[in-house]
Protein backbone atom coordinates (compact mmCIF):
# COMPACT_ATOMS: atom_id res chain seq x y z
CA UNK A 1 0.00 0.00 0.00
CA UNK A 2 1.28 3.45 -0.85
CA UNK A 3 2.16 5.70 2.07
CA UNK A 4 0.69 8.74 0.28
CA UNK A 5 -2.53 9.92 1.91
CA UNK A 6 -4.50 13.05 1.01
CA UNK A 7 -8.03 14.33 0.97
CA UNK A 8 -10.17 14.04 -2.11
CA UNK A 9 -10.13 17.30 -3.95
CA UNK A 10 -6.57 18.29 -3.03
CA UNK A 11 -4.52 19.45 -5.98
CA UNK A 12 -1.29 17.90 -4.83
CA UNK A 13 -0.11 14.45 -3.91
CA UNK A 14 1.21 15.50 -0.53
CA UNK A 15 2.32 12.57 1.58
CA UNK A 16 1.53 14.50 4.78
CA UNK A 17 -1.11 12.60 6.66
CA UNK A 18 -4.24 14.58 7.56
CA UNK A 19 -4.81 15.77 11.08
CA UNK A 20 -6.91 13.34 13.17
CA UNK A 21 -9.96 15.62 13.10
CA UNK A 22 -9.73 15.96 9.33
CA UNK A 23 -9.33 12.19 8.97
CA UNK A 24 -12.69 11.76 10.65
CA UNK A 25 -14.31 14.09 8.15
CA UNK A 26 -12.88 13.33 4.76
CA UNK A 27 -12.46 10.38 2.46
CA UNK A 28 -8.74 10.01 1.87
CA UNK A 29 -6.92 8.67 -1.17
CA UNK A 30 -4.55 5.93 0.00
CA UNK A 31 -3.45 5.22 -3.57
CA UNK A 32 -5.11 5.68 -6.97
CA UNK A 33 -8.66 4.23 -6.90
CA UNK A 34 -8.34 3.24 -3.24
CA UNK A 35 -10.18 5.34 -0.64
CA UNK A 36 -10.54 5.40 3.13
CA UNK A 37 -12.37 7.28 5.87
CA UNK A 38 -12.80 6.76 9.57
CA UNK A 39 -16.05 5.49 11.07
CA UNK A 40 -17.38 8.39 13.16
CA UNK A 41 -20.38 9.52 15.18
CA UNK A 42 -23.28 7.12 15.49
CA UNK A 43 -21.58 4.70 13.09
CA UNK A 44 -19.23 3.77 15.90
CA UNK A 45 -22.07 2.32 17.95
CA UNK A 46 -23.12 -0.08 15.21
CA UNK A 47 -19.48 -0.94 14.55
CA UNK A 48 -18.86 -1.71 18.22
CA UNK A 49 -21.96 -3.90 18.56
CA UNK A 50 -21.15 -5.86 15.40
CA UNK A 51 -17.57 -6.49 16.43
CA UNK A 52 -18.23 -7.31 20.06
CA UNK A 53 -21.42 -9.35 19.55
CA UNK A 54 -20.62 -11.51 16.53
CA UNK A 55 -22.45 -9.39 13.99
CA UNK A 56 -25.35 -8.13 16.11
CA UNK A 57 -27.26 -5.49 14.14
CA UNK A 58 -26.10 -6.41 10.64
CA UNK A 59 -29.01 -6.27 8.23
CA UNK A 60 -30.33 -7.77 5.04
CA UNK A 61 -32.82 -7.21 2.26
CA UNK A 62 -34.24 -10.30 0.57
CA UNK A 63 -36.48 -10.14 -2.47
CA UNK A 64 -37.95 -12.76 -4.75
CA UNK A 65 -38.84 -11.90 -8.34
CA UNK A 66 -40.81 -13.84 -10.89
CA UNK A 67 -38.83 -13.77 -14.12
CA UNK A 68 -40.02 -13.88 -17.69
CA UNK A 69 -37.90 -13.88 -20.80
CA UNK A 70 -34.42 -14.96 -19.72
CA UNK A 71 -33.10 -17.91 -21.72
CA UNK A 72 -31.27 -19.75 -18.96
CA UNK A 73 -29.91 -19.62 -15.44
CA UNK A 74 -26.48 -18.93 -16.92
CA UNK A 75 -27.87 -15.80 -18.61
CA UNK A 76 -29.40 -14.66 -15.33
CA UNK A 77 -26.10 -15.12 -13.53
CA UNK A 78 -24.35 -12.94 -16.14
CA UNK A 79 -27.01 -10.25 -15.69
CA UNK A 80 -26.55 -10.40 -11.92
CA UNK A 81 -22.77 -10.09 -12.19
CA UNK A 82 -22.95 -7.20 -14.64
CA UNK A 83 -25.68 -5.42 -12.69
CA UNK A 84 -23.64 -5.77 -9.53
CA UNK A 85 -20.58 -4.18 -11.17
CA UNK A 86 -22.66 -1.22 -12.38
CA UNK A 87 -24.02 -0.69 -8.88
CA UNK A 88 -20.57 -1.08 -7.34
CA UNK A 89 -19.49 2.01 -9.29
CA UNK A 90 -22.63 4.11 -8.90
CA UNK A 91 -23.20 3.26 -5.21
CA UNK A 92 -19.82 2.51 -3.60
CA UNK A 93 -21.71 1.84 -0.35
CA UNK A 94 -22.25 -1.78 -1.44
CA UNK A 95 -18.53 -2.25 -2.01
CA UNK A 96 -17.09 -0.74 1.18
CA UNK A 97 -15.22 -2.92 3.66
CA UNK A 98 -14.91 -2.25 7.39
CA UNK A 99 -11.48 -2.87 8.89
CA UNK A 100 -10.53 -2.28 12.53
CA UNK A 101 -7.00 -1.41 13.65
CA UNK A 102 -5.25 -0.17 16.79
CA UNK A 103 -4.60 3.56 16.98
CA UNK A 104 -1.45 2.78 18.97
CA UNK A 105 -0.02 -0.64 18.00
CA UNK A 106 1.87 -0.71 21.30
CA UNK A 107 -1.27 0.02 23.29
CA UNK A 108 -3.94 -2.28 24.68
CA UNK A 109 -5.61 -4.58 22.16
CA UNK A 110 -8.75 -4.82 24.31
CA UNK A 111 -9.24 -1.08 24.93
CA UNK A 112 -12.04 0.13 22.65
CA UNK A 113 -10.71 3.67 22.87
CA UNK A 114 -7.51 2.42 21.23
CA UNK A 115 -9.39 1.00 18.26
CA UNK A 116 -10.35 2.71 15.03
CA UNK A 117 -12.49 1.29 12.24
CA UNK A 118 -12.07 2.43 8.65
CA UNK A 119 -14.41 2.28 5.70
CA UNK A 120 -12.38 1.39 2.62
CA UNK A 121 -13.35 1.22 -1.03
CA UNK A 122 -11.26 0.01 -3.95
CA UNK A 123 -12.27 0.49 -7.55
CA UNK A 124 -11.09 -2.37 -9.80
CA UNK A 125 -8.67 -1.36 -12.51
CA UNK A 126 -8.19 -4.70 -14.30
CA UNK A 127 -10.46 -7.43 -15.64
CA UNK A 128 -9.00 -9.93 -13.17
CA UNK A 129 -9.81 -7.60 -10.26
CA UNK A 130 -13.37 -7.28 -11.54
CA UNK A 131 -13.67 -11.06 -11.77
CA UNK A 132 -12.30 -11.43 -8.25
CA UNK A 133 -14.81 -8.84 -7.05
CA UNK A 134 -17.88 -10.73 -8.25
CA UNK A 135 -16.42 -14.05 -7.09
CA UNK A 136 -15.98 -12.81 -3.51
CA UNK A 137 -19.20 -10.81 -3.27
CA UNK A 138 -21.79 -13.04 -4.97
CA UNK A 139 -22.73 -16.45 -3.56
CA UNK A 140 -25.16 -19.11 -4.82
CA UNK A 141 -26.52 -21.24 -1.96
CA UNK A 142 -28.72 -24.19 -2.92
CA UNK A 143 -32.01 -22.75 -1.68
CA UNK A 144 -35.29 -21.83 -3.38
CA UNK A 145 -37.50 -20.06 -0.87
CA UNK A 146 -36.85 -16.38 0.09
CA UNK A 147 -37.68 -17.10 3.75
CA UNK A 148 -35.10 -19.89 3.77
CA UNK A 149 -32.63 -17.52 2.15
CA UNK A 150 -33.29 -14.85 4.80
CA UNK A 151 -32.78 -17.46 7.51
CA UNK A 152 -29.55 -18.64 5.86
CA UNK A 153 -28.19 -15.11 5.51
CA UNK A 154 -29.07 -14.00 9.05
CA UNK A 155 -27.12 -16.94 10.42
CA UNK A 156 -24.02 -16.04 8.41
CA UNK A 157 -21.59 -13.16 8.76
CA UNK A 158 -20.67 -10.15 6.67
CA UNK A 159 -17.49 -10.62 4.68
CA UNK A 160 -14.44 -12.66 5.59
CA UNK A 161 -10.91 -12.27 6.87
CA UNK A 162 -10.23 -9.35 4.54
CA UNK A 163 -12.55 -7.13 6.59
CA UNK A 164 -16.26 -6.91 7.04
CA UNK A 165 -17.92 -6.32 3.70
CA UNK A 166 -21.30 -6.74 2.07
CA UNK A 167 -22.25 -10.07 0.54
CA UNK A 168 -24.84 -10.96 -2.06
CA UNK A 169 -26.69 -14.29 -2.08
CA UNK A 170 -28.70 -15.57 -5.05
CA UNK A 171 -30.86 -18.65 -5.43
CA UNK A 172 -33.13 -19.85 -8.21
CA UNK A 173 -36.57 -21.46 -8.36
CA UNK A 174 -38.81 -22.24 -11.29
CA UNK A 175 -39.08 -18.93 -13.18
CA UNK A 176 -38.04 -17.14 -10.00
CA UNK A 177 -34.90 -15.61 -8.58
CA UNK A 178 -34.30 -14.60 -4.95
CA UNK A 179 -31.61 -12.04 -4.13
CA UNK A 180 -30.34 -11.22 -0.64
CA UNK A 181 -27.96 -8.42 0.21
CA UNK A 182 -26.37 -8.56 3.64
CA UNK A 183 -24.27 -5.75 5.04
CA UNK A 184 -23.18 -3.84 8.09
CA UNK A 185 -25.57 -1.47 9.85
CA UNK A 186 -22.71 1.03 9.82
CA UNK A 187 -23.49 1.70 6.15
CA UNK A 188 -27.04 0.42 5.78
CA UNK A 189 -30.49 1.77 6.54
CA UNK A 190 -33.96 1.30 5.01
CA UNK A 191 -33.54 4.52 3.04
CA UNK A 192 -30.38 4.95 0.98
CA UNK A 193 -29.28 1.34 1.46
CA UNK A 194 -32.61 0.05 0.20
CA UNK A 195 -32.57 2.50 -2.71
CA UNK A 196 -29.11 1.33 -3.77
CA UNK A 197 -30.34 -2.27 -3.60
CA UNK A 198 -33.39 -1.36 -5.68
CA UNK A 199 -31.24 0.29 -8.34
CA UNK A 200 -29.10 -2.83 -8.44
CA UNK A 201 -32.20 -4.91 -9.21
CA UNK A 202 -33.00 -2.56 -12.07
CA UNK A 203 -29.45 -2.74 -13.37
CA UNK A 204 -29.58 -6.54 -13.23
CA UNK A 205 -32.75 -6.53 -15.32
CA UNK A 206 -31.25 -4.15 -17.88
CA UNK A 207 -27.77 -5.69 -18.11
CA UNK A 208 -26.57 -7.98 -20.87
CA UNK A 209 -26.95 -11.67 -20.21
CA UNK A 210 -24.86 -13.19 -22.98
CA UNK A 211 -21.52 -12.76 -21.18
CA UNK A 212 -19.81 -11.34 -18.12
CA UNK A 213 -18.45 -7.86 -18.95
CA UNK A 214 -15.64 -6.70 -16.61
CA UNK A 215 -15.11 -3.53 -18.64
CA UNK A 216 -18.12 -2.05 -16.84
CA UNK A 217 -15.92 -1.00 -13.91
CA UNK A 218 -12.71 -0.20 -15.77
CA UNK A 219 -13.65 3.32 -16.90
CA UNK A 220 -11.55 5.87 -14.95
CA UNK A 221 -13.51 8.02 -12.49
CA UNK A 222 -12.01 11.30 -11.22
CA UNK A 223 -11.52 11.53 -7.46
CA UNK A 224 -13.82 14.57 -7.30
CA UNK A 225 -16.66 12.49 -8.78
CA UNK A 226 -15.97 9.66 -6.35
CA UNK A 227 -16.34 12.19 -3.53
CA UNK A 228 -19.98 12.67 -4.58
CA UNK A 229 -20.56 8.90 -4.55
CA UNK A 230 -18.74 7.68 -1.44
CA UNK A 231 -21.08 7.46 1.58
CA UNK A 232 -20.68 9.88 4.47
CA UNK A 233 -21.81 9.69 8.09
CA UNK A 234 -24.78 11.52 9.59
CA UNK A 235 -22.37 13.50 11.75
CA UNK A 236 -20.35 14.57 8.71
CA UNK A 237 -23.49 15.77 6.88
CA UNK A 238 -24.64 17.60 10.01
CA UNK A 239 -21.33 19.42 10.39
CA UNK A 240 -21.16 20.35 6.71
CA UNK A 241 -24.77 21.51 6.38
CA UNK A 242 -25.48 23.02 9.80
CA UNK A 243 -22.05 24.53 10.51
CA UNK A 244 -22.75 24.22 14.24
CA UNK A 245 -21.37 26.62 16.81
CA UNK A 246 -19.81 25.44 20.07
CA UNK A 247 -23.12 26.26 21.73
CA UNK A 248 -24.95 24.03 19.23
CA UNK A 249 -22.54 21.18 19.88
CA UNK A 250 -23.05 21.54 23.62
CA UNK A 251 -26.82 21.31 23.11
CA UNK A 252 -26.25 17.96 21.41
CA UNK A 253 -24.10 16.69 24.27
CA UNK A 254 -26.69 17.78 26.83
CA UNK A 255 -29.44 16.05 24.85
CA UNK A 256 -27.82 12.64 25.19
CA UNK A 257 -26.86 13.30 28.80
CA UNK A 258 -30.53 13.99 29.55
CA UNK A 259 -31.69 10.91 27.59
CA UNK A 260 -29.31 8.60 29.45
CA UNK A 261 -30.12 10.13 32.83
CA UNK A 262 -33.86 9.87 32.20
CA UNK A 263 -33.54 6.25 31.05
CA UNK A 264 -31.52 5.33 34.12
CA UNK A 265 -34.09 6.89 36.43
CA UNK A 266 -37.06 4.94 35.06
CA UNK A 267 -38.03 1.47 36.22
CA UNK A 268 -38.90 -0.74 33.27
CA UNK A 269 -40.47 -4.06 32.47
CA UNK A 270 -37.62 -6.21 31.19
CA UNK A 271 -37.53 -9.29 28.99
CA UNK A 272 -35.76 -12.27 30.56
CA UNK A 273 -34.46 -15.27 28.66
CA UNK A 274 -36.69 -18.27 28.00
CA UNK A 275 -34.90 -21.15 29.71
CA UNK A 276 -31.19 -21.64 30.33
CA UNK A 277 -29.14 -20.12 27.52
CA UNK A 278 -26.04 -22.03 28.63
CA UNK A 279 -27.45 -25.19 27.04
CA UNK A 280 -28.52 -23.61 23.75
CA UNK A 281 -26.73 -22.47 20.63
CA UNK A 282 -27.07 -19.10 18.93
CA UNK A 283 -29.80 -19.24 16.29
CA UNK A 284 -30.92 -16.02 14.62
CA UNK A 285 -34.59 -16.35 13.76
CA UNK A 286 -37.64 -14.39 12.77
CA UNK A 287 -41.36 -14.94 12.74
CA UNK A 288 -43.75 -13.00 10.54
CA UNK A 289 -47.48 -12.24 10.53
CA UNK A 290 -49.10 -10.76 7.44
CA UNK A 291 -52.56 -9.22 7.42
CA UNK A 292 -54.89 -9.11 4.45
CA UNK A 293 -55.33 -6.06 2.23
CA UNK A 294 -58.80 -5.53 3.69
CA UNK A 295 -57.51 -5.54 7.27
CA UNK A 296 -54.60 -3.28 6.37
CA UNK A 297 -56.90 -0.78 4.69
CA UNK A 298 -59.18 -0.78 7.74
CA UNK A 299 -56.21 -0.13 10.04
CA UNK A 300 -54.99 2.75 7.86
CA UNK A 301 -58.47 4.28 7.81
CA UNK A 302 -58.74 4.00 11.58
CA UNK A 303 -55.30 5.50 12.17
CA UNK A 304 -56.12 8.48 9.94
CA UNK A 305 -59.41 9.02 11.80
CA UNK A 306 -57.62 9.32 15.16
CA UNK A 307 -54.58 11.19 13.81
CA UNK A 308 -52.15 8.37 14.46
CA UNK A 309 -49.57 6.84 12.12
CA UNK A 310 -49.74 3.09 11.61
CA UNK A 311 -46.28 2.85 13.18
CA UNK A 312 -47.71 4.31 16.36
CA UNK A 313 -50.44 1.70 16.54
CA UNK A 314 -48.01 -1.13 15.83
CA UNK A 315 -45.48 0.07 18.40
CA UNK A 316 -48.15 0.64 21.03
CA UNK A 317 -49.69 -2.79 20.46
CA UNK A 318 -46.25 -4.38 20.73
CA UNK A 319 -45.40 -2.59 23.98
CA UNK A 320 -48.87 -3.33 25.35
CA UNK A 321 -48.44 -7.04 24.59
CA UNK A 322 -45.00 -7.14 26.23
CA UNK A 323 -46.16 -5.23 29.28
CA UNK A 324 -49.11 -7.60 29.72
CA UNK A 325 -46.96 -10.68 29.22
CA UNK A 326 -43.98 -9.77 31.37
CA UNK A 327 -45.89 -7.56 33.81
CA UNK A 328 -47.89 -10.63 34.77
CA UNK A 329 -44.61 -12.47 35.38
CA UNK A 330 -43.52 -9.71 37.80
CA UNK A 331 -46.83 -10.02 39.65
CA UNK A 332 -46.61 -13.82 39.81
CA UNK A 333 -43.24 -13.49 41.58
CA UNK A 334 -44.78 -11.13 44.11
CA UNK A 335 -42.91 -8.14 42.66
CA UNK A 336 -44.33 -4.71 41.99
CA UNK A 337 -45.15 -4.30 38.31
CA UNK A 338 -43.05 -1.47 36.77
CA UNK A 339 -44.95 1.57 35.57
CA UNK A 340 -43.62 1.39 32.02
CA UNK A 341 -41.23 -0.12 29.53
CA UNK A 342 -38.10 1.11 27.78
CA UNK A 343 -37.71 0.73 24.03
CA UNK A 344 -34.98 1.45 21.49
CA UNK A 345 -35.84 2.60 17.99
CA UNK A 346 -34.19 4.41 15.07
CA UNK A 347 -35.20 8.04 14.59
CA UNK A 348 -35.23 9.69 11.13
CA UNK A 349 -32.93 12.62 10.43
CA UNK A 350 -34.29 13.77 7.05
CA UNK A 351 -36.21 16.64 8.65
CA UNK A 352 -32.91 18.21 9.67
CA UNK A 353 -30.33 17.34 7.03
CA UNK A 354 -30.17 16.50 3.33
CA UNK A 355 -29.28 12.81 3.09
CA UNK A 356 -28.91 12.49 -0.69
CA UNK A 357 -25.70 13.12 -2.58
CA UNK A 358 -25.04 16.76 -3.42
CA UNK A 359 -22.22 19.11 -4.33
CA UNK A 360 -21.04 19.20 -0.72
CA UNK A 361 -20.84 15.48 -0.02
CA UNK A 362 -21.96 12.00 -0.99
CA UNK A 363 -25.09 10.24 0.26
CA UNK A 364 -25.59 9.64 3.97
CA UNK A 365 -25.12 5.91 4.43
CA UNK A 366 -27.09 5.39 7.65
CA UNK A 367 -29.61 8.23 7.87
CA UNK A 368 -30.84 7.76 11.41
CA UNK A 369 -30.00 8.36 15.03
CA UNK A 370 -30.68 5.99 17.92
CA UNK A 371 -33.62 6.62 20.20
CA UNK A 372 -34.06 5.35 23.76
CA UNK A 373 -37.48 6.07 25.24
CA UNK A 374 -39.60 5.07 28.21
CA UNK A 375 -43.36 4.68 27.81
CA UNK A 376 -45.89 4.33 30.67
CA UNK A 377 -47.86 1.11 30.19
CA UNK A 378 -49.30 0.13 33.58
CA UNK A 379 -53.15 0.16 33.38
CA UNK A 380 -52.89 1.93 29.99
CA UNK A 381 -54.83 1.04 26.85
CA UNK A 382 -53.20 0.56 23.46
CA UNK A 383 -54.35 4.00 22.31
CA UNK A 384 -53.03 5.65 25.48
CA UNK A 385 -49.69 3.92 24.97
CA UNK A 386 -49.68 5.09 21.35
CA UNK A 387 -50.12 8.68 22.46
CA UNK A 388 -47.29 8.37 25.01
CA UNK A 389 -45.07 6.67 22.44
CA UNK A 390 -45.59 9.50 19.95
CA UNK A 391 -44.87 12.16 22.56
CA UNK A 392 -41.74 10.39 23.80
CA UNK A 393 -40.45 9.95 20.26
CA UNK A 394 -41.05 13.57 19.28
CA UNK A 395 -39.27 14.74 22.43
CA UNK A 396 -36.05 13.13 21.14
CA UNK A 397 -36.02 14.73 17.69
CA UNK A 398 -36.68 18.41 18.40
CA UNK A 399 -33.40 19.71 16.98
CA UNK A 400 -30.48 18.39 14.89
CA UNK A 401 -27.63 18.87 17.36
CA UNK A 402 -27.69 15.30 18.79
CA UNK A 403 -26.30 14.27 15.37
CA UNK A 404 -22.91 15.87 16.00
CA UNK A 405 -19.80 13.78 16.67
CA UNK A 406 -19.30 15.18 20.15
CA UNK A 407 -22.92 14.45 21.03
CA UNK A 408 -22.78 10.91 19.65
CA UNK A 409 -19.60 10.23 21.63
CA UNK A 410 -21.52 11.16 24.78
CA UNK A 411 -24.01 8.42 23.93
CA UNK A 412 -21.28 5.91 23.07
CA UNK A 413 -19.02 6.33 26.11
CA UNK A 414 -21.03 3.93 28.30
CA UNK A 415 -20.41 1.27 25.64
CA UNK A 416 -16.81 2.04 24.77
CA UNK A 417 -15.35 2.71 28.22
CA UNK A 418 -16.68 -0.42 29.94
CA UNK A 419 -16.86 -3.34 27.56
CA UNK A 420 -18.61 -6.32 29.12
CA UNK A 421 -17.51 -9.87 28.39
CA UNK A 422 -19.16 -10.92 25.16
CA UNK A 423 -18.44 -14.59 25.71
CA UNK A 424 -20.93 -14.87 28.57
CA UNK A 425 -24.29 -16.42 27.71
CA UNK A 426 -25.87 -14.98 30.85
CA UNK A 427 -27.23 -11.68 29.60
CA UNK A 428 -29.29 -9.55 31.97
CA UNK A 429 -32.96 -9.02 31.03
CA UNK A 430 -33.27 -6.40 28.32
CA UNK A 431 -35.78 -4.16 26.62
CA UNK A 432 -37.23 -4.45 23.10
CA UNK A 433 -36.47 -2.74 19.82
CA UNK A 434 -38.86 -1.32 17.27
CA UNK A 435 -38.53 -0.27 13.61
CA UNK A 436 -41.18 0.74 11.10
CA UNK A 437 -40.14 0.51 7.46
CA UNK A 438 -43.40 1.81 6.01
CA UNK A 439 -44.53 1.07 2.50
CA UNK A 440 -41.88 -1.10 0.88
CA UNK A 441 -42.84 0.20 -2.57
CA UNK A 442 -41.19 3.50 -1.59
CA UNK A 443 -37.85 1.69 -1.76
CA UNK A 444 -38.32 -1.45 -3.84
CA UNK A 445 -39.65 -1.26 -7.41
CA UNK A 446 -42.30 -3.90 -8.00
CA UNK A 447 -41.60 -4.48 -11.70
CA UNK A 448 -38.49 -4.12 -13.86
CA UNK A 449 -39.30 -4.48 -17.54
CA UNK A 450 -36.56 -4.55 -20.16
CA UNK A 451 -36.08 -6.18 -23.57
CA UNK A 452 -35.41 -9.85 -22.93
CA UNK A 453 -36.31 -9.90 -19.24
CA UNK A 454 -39.17 -8.86 -16.98
CA UNK A 455 -38.83 -9.13 -13.19
CA UNK A 456 -41.93 -8.86 -10.97
CA UNK A 457 -41.59 -8.65 -7.19
CA UNK A 458 -43.46 -11.42 -5.37
CA UNK A 459 -41.93 -11.43 -1.86
CA UNK A 460 -39.70 -9.23 0.30
CA UNK A 461 -37.97 -9.41 3.69
CA UNK A 462 -36.03 -6.62 5.41
CA UNK A 463 -34.47 -7.80 8.65
CA UNK A 464 -31.69 -7.58 11.16
CA UNK A 465 -29.35 -10.02 12.87
CA UNK A 466 -30.19 -10.24 16.57
CA UNK A 467 -27.67 -11.86 18.93
CA UNK A 468 -28.99 -10.66 22.27
CA UNK A 469 -32.06 -11.50 24.32
CA UNK A 470 -33.85 -8.39 23.06
CA UNK A 471 -36.54 -9.04 20.43
CA UNK A 472 -36.69 -6.51 17.63
CA UNK A 473 -39.99 -5.90 15.85
CA UNK A 474 -40.13 -4.57 12.31
CA UNK A 475 -43.31 -3.43 10.57
CA UNK A 476 -43.86 -2.85 6.86
CA UNK A 477 -46.53 -2.69 4.17
CA UNK A 478 -46.14 -4.34 0.81
CA UNK A 479 -48.76 -5.06 -1.85
CA UNK A 480 -51.33 -3.41 0.40
CA UNK A 481 -50.66 -5.86 3.22
CA UNK A 482 -49.22 -5.02 6.63
CA UNK A 483 -46.58 -7.37 8.03
CA UNK A 484 -45.12 -7.55 11.52
CA UNK A 485 -41.87 -9.46 12.01
CA UNK A 486 -39.87 -10.16 15.17
CA UNK A 487 -36.15 -10.88 14.92
CA UNK A 488 -34.52 -12.64 17.85
CA UNK A 489 -31.96 -15.18 19.02
CA UNK A 490 -33.33 -18.64 19.87
CA UNK A 491 -30.56 -19.05 22.40
CA UNK A 492 -32.52 -16.71 24.64
CA UNK A 493 -36.06 -16.57 23.27
CA UNK A 494 -38.26 -19.47 22.18
CA UNK A 495 -39.55 -19.44 18.63
CA UNK A 496 -43.09 -20.41 19.66
CA UNK A 497 -43.10 -17.72 22.35
CA UNK A 498 -42.04 -15.00 19.91
CA UNK A 499 -44.63 -16.22 17.40
CA UNK A 500 -47.23 -15.84 20.13
CA UNK A 501 -45.99 -12.30 20.86
CA UNK A 502 -46.23 -11.13 17.26
CA UNK A 503 -49.67 -12.72 16.83
CA UNK A 504 -50.92 -11.00 19.99
CA UNK A 505 -49.47 -7.72 18.73
CA UNK A 506 -51.45 -7.73 15.49
CA UNK A 507 -54.52 -8.97 17.36
CA UNK A 508 -54.31 -5.89 19.58
CA UNK A 509 -54.04 -3.70 16.49
CA UNK A 510 -57.18 -5.23 15.00
CA UNK A 511 -59.10 -4.99 18.28
CA UNK A 512 -58.68 -1.21 18.10
CA UNK A 513 -60.94 -1.12 15.03
CA UNK A 514 -64.52 0.04 15.64
CA UNK A 515 -65.88 -3.16 14.12
CA UNK A 516 -64.13 -6.41 13.27
CA UNK A 517 -64.58 -7.64 9.75
CA UNK A 518 -66.42 -10.93 9.67
CA UNK A 519 -65.04 -13.94 7.84
CA UNK A 520 -61.67 -12.30 7.25
CA UNK A 521 -58.65 -14.57 7.13
CA UNK A 522 -55.66 -12.97 8.79
CA UNK A 523 -52.23 -13.58 10.20
CA UNK A 524 -50.36 -16.31 8.38
CA UNK A 525 -46.89 -16.62 9.86
CA UNK A 526 -43.78 -18.37 8.70
CA UNK A 527 -40.19 -18.80 9.74
CA UNK A 528 -38.16 -21.30 7.79
CA UNK A 529 -35.31 -23.23 9.35
CA UNK A 530 -32.20 -24.73 7.80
Amino acid sequence: MSSSTHSIGENNGSSNKPQPDQAQYEWQILEPDYYQREVVGGEKMFDFLERSMNGHGEGCIVTQFETKGQDSQREMIARIQNGFLKTYLKHPLIGCTLETELRDPAGSQSDELNKVTYLRYRKPTTASQAQQLVSTHINFPRLKDPADLADFVLNGRVGDGDGRRASMYVCFGEHKVSVAYYLSHVIFDPYYGAQAYDEMMGMIASSRGDTFDPSIVLTPIPAEEMQRRLPVSVSFAYDRQMEPTEEDKQKGVEHWQDVLMDAASKDSILIPSDGDAAFRKNKRSFTKVTLSQRETKALNTFCKSVGMPLVGLMGASYLYTLSQEYGAAHAARGEEVPEGIKCTLPLPVQQFIEVNRNESHGPVSCAMMPGLIWVPTKDASVLEIAMSLGQATQAQITHPHPLGREAMDTLLMPYLSSVASTSSVYLPPGFPGLTYIGNVSRFITERHSNPGLEMTLCDVYMGTRSLTNRPWMLGSVWNGKFSAEIYFNERYLDYDHMTDIVQKTVKQMLECLPEQEEGEESGNHRQSRL
